[in-house]
């Protein structure tokens, strides 16, 4: 008994967590990969017309924020951590005129507009020693970020609140991550990742084509995103 007991002892000993914690700022290029689908209406043959229209949002965008995470100790090499993150982004792009159709359609000036708020993540991963205070970051970030996604019709006496739509959508990801990070004390260091987030495509707006006129002719138009994009971010960590 008094054997076992000392060989627990001694792995929670080596399998002890460092708490750490960091601010860090980033750096994204990120396309929502804005998509229209619904049904349109052709004006001249008044013929009803299958709606899809695909439209690319690249977006530049800086971020800050903070993160928390435990390293765990007792390894040589290899030392696995996890940690949680949140980014503060607040970036928007819009494009206006949009004509979804080349024929004589109805949703020939539409706007769209996507703004970025914040993302939220879970990172699992390991810190690989290269050498003295000089480490390589492998990890793959779970995350969650927030949009609001906006989309209207102009008519000729300006936008009407029937046809105008702004609703906040939350896109789930997953970002493999790889860095490195420099011991520059002896509880503090320095990282620079990047990764790329891959988003699953989540509808934002359901319908925002309702005035009359378009419910008669049986006009629809839904605005999804499907977020894909490149990650850089520079950390300064604290250890406890």
């Amino acid at each position: 008994m008094k054997k076992i007991y000392t060989i627990l002892v001694a792995s929670v000993s080596m399998l002890s967590a460092k708490t750490y914690v960091g601010a860090q700022i980033g750096a994204s290029y990120m396309n929502p990969h804005v998509k229209i689908k619904g049904q349109d209406f052709n004006t001249r043959t008044r013929q009803k017309m299958l709606l899809s229209f695909d439209k690319s949002f690249p977006m530049k965008s800086f971020s800050f924020g903070g993160l928390v995470g435990y390293e765990f100790g007792g390894f040589k090499i290899v030392s696995p951590f996890v940690e949680a993150d949140y980014n503060h982004i607040n970036k928007s792009k819009e494009f206006t005129d949009l004509d979804y159709n080349t024929e004589y359609n109805a949703l020939f000036a539409e706007n769209l507009k996507v703004k970025q708020n914040y993302s939220v993540g879970v990172m699992p991963g390991v810190n690989i020693n290269i050498t003295d205070g000089f480490s390589a970051v492998v990890g793959v970030r779970l995350n969650v970020a927030s949009y609001t996604v906006t989309a209207s019709h102009l008519s000729d006496d300006g936008i009407r609140s029937v046809n105008y739509k702004s609703k906040n959508a939350l896109a789930f990801g997953v970002e493999p991550t790889l860095g490195a990070a420099y011991n520059i004390s002896k509880f503090a260091s320095f990282r620079l990742t990047a990764g790329y987030n891959i988003s699953r495509q989540v509808k934002a707006v359901s319908d925002y084509a309702n005035s009359p006129g378009f419910k008669n002719n049986g006009v629809s138009a839904s605005v999804s995103i499907r977020p894909r994009g490149v990650n850089l971010r520079t950390a300064v960590i604290v250890e406890f």
